[in-house]
């Protein structure tokens, strides 16, 4: 349990996830035009919920807190690239129930169960963005070392629950007249998917990339603090975070290969530093953790800031 200092009291307070919102609301605000901007404000609370029903569901947090949700409320709002509401958002909500359903086949006799759900989101959350596919790899490797649920049954209970969303769509692909005319973004995302060798970074530009390296230091910070501090969860809660630390570097590493896809990328990358990071808010002690714990929160506020002015129609 956390102690009982300021920052204690805040991150175990519910009133936490309240002023995220707030935050988060106001961030919105800012270059709202129109309802499709506050219709991806709704779709990010419909994934902060399936979030919290990741964490919850599998008791990743061992005390009662808001602070993982919170997080992700707090990070969407400071990235104003993930406010217009986008295919992605169906993507992530997708992808945190793939998780969900990944991490209760641990140790499980009969994990195709949750096997085929877990690749059955995932197909889903790659049919919105091509490239979470081949989180299938990280997927099964978590099942053979983290989950220890990885034998011939599982294996095909993925493949298979992989190709259903496919199948379906191929299917509906052949049915209608003009698909390309009807998905052209997904049509678009297909034909790209290969990336060019080299990767070409320079398709990231600089506002990205100080995005992408303020989320990198955070989980990197996440993932240091649980590597240290992990002995204080049973070996469940565990494993289910050295998932999340597998799908994050791997994430990292297809924006590495794919920088053309980091935009679509980076709403996933959202979903999982946000327990990282949750995790470290609410269990590093110290006077010195107290002091970082803020230091992180300002530097959320400064990316607010920072990407606010340069997407504002005030900014020059």
């Amino acid at each position: 349990m956390p102690r009982r200092t300021t920052k204690g009291k805040i991150i175990s307070s519910t009133v936490t996830l309240f002023v995220a919102i707030v935050f988060a609301a106001l961030c919105w605000s800012v270059n709202a035009d129109g309802i499709f901007y506050w219709c991806g404000f709704t779709a990010m609370l419909l994934c902060m919920v399936s979030l919290r029903q990741m964490s919850n569901g599998n008791a990743l947090m061992r005390a009662r807190t808001w602070i993982v949700p919170a997080t992700f409320v707090a990070l969407n709002g400071a990235f104003p690239s993930v406010h217009p509401l986008r295919p992605e958002h169906i993507g992530v909500i997708a992808y945190a129930f793939s998780q969900f359903y990944l991490f209760r086949s641990y140790q499980e006799f009969h994990a195709e169960r949750t096997v085929v759900a877990s690749f059955a989101f995932l197909g889903v959350a790659g049919l919105i963005c091509p490239p979470i596919l081949l989180l299938a790899i990280p997927h099964f490797i978590s099942l053979l070392v983290q989950l220890r649920a990885f034998h011939l049954r599982t294996f095909v209970a993925g493949l298979i629950g992989l190709s259903i969303p496919l199948e379906l769509f191929v299917a509906l692909w052949f049915s209608w007249d003009d698909m390309a005319a009807h998905f052209p973004l997904w049509t678009n995302l297909w034909t790209n998917f290969w990336p060019s060798l080299p990767p070409q970074w320079a398709e990231i530009d600089f506002n990205q990339s100080v995005n992408i390296s303020i989320i990198l230091l955070l989980f990197l910070i996440g993932c240091m603090h649980y590597l240290h501090t992990n002995f204080n969860d049973k070996i469940r809660v565990r494993m289910c975070f050295y998932v999340i630390m597998l799908q994050g570097v791997s994430l990292f590493l297809l924006i590495t290969l794919m920088p053309h896809f980091s935009y679509h990328l980076f709403p996933f990358l959202l979903l999982e530093v946000s327990p990282m990071m949750g995790h470290y808010l609410m269990f590093s002690y110290g006077r010195w953790a107290n002091v970082f714990s803020f230091l992180i929160v300002a530097l959320v506020l400064g990316a607010a800031t920072f990407n606010l002015w340069n997407s504002s129609l005030l900014s020059f």
